[in-house]
């Protein structure tokens, strides 16, 4: 008979959460692919309403957000989830085609935790993910008025409330 030790070491681990939100059909279904194969469950989104929704449903591990989406931006995004004390636990990465000094500190400044420029390496971004997770960060609740002014399902549907 097993002891609760031994029963704790061959309990399946859970994969983590990770929501994609990305109006790029190609780079989205890349990231999901990518992402699936390293064994994270994966959920996307391809605008910012249908993105934030998809968060809350989900309350996802890690969020990574492209900055220029269509009806709400990136940083709308980070911010409305920032805000959210449900998702406190949520990790945030940016991923932008704009990767300039200013462009980080709008992405730190919005709630996110990583900001990377696109085209992003994809070991890079697998690492970082893998990274942050390990990292057990804080959690993290800000104001609104903080910062600048698929599981293999895609989320759909009207945001809530923004």
């Amino acid at each position: 008979m097993a002891d609760r030790a031994d029963a704790r070491e061959v309990a399946p681990v859970r994969a983590p959460r990770v929501v994609i939100v990305e109006d790029h059909r190609d780079a989205r279904d890349m990231l999901r692919w990518l992402l699936e194969e390293a064994g994270y469950d994966v959920h996307t989104a391809e605008t910012g309403p249908t993105g934030l929704r998809c968060i809350r449903e989900v309350r996802p591990r890690v969020a990574i957000v492209d900055i220029s989406l269509p009806e709400l931006d990136g940083y709308a995004v980070a911010r409305a989830v920032r805000a959210d004390s449900r998702l406190a636990n949520t990790l945030l990465i940016a991923l932008t085609g704009h990767g300039g000094e200013e462009d980080r500190q709008a992405a730190f400044a919005a709630g996110f935790q990583v900001h990377l420029a696109k085209p992003v390496d994809l070991g890079q971004l697998e690492r970082t993910i893998r990274q942050l997770v390990a990292a057990d960060l804080p959690p993290v609740v800000q104001s609104p008025n903080q910062g600048p002014g698929a599981s293999r399902q895609p989320c759909a549907g009207p945001p809530e409330d923004l």
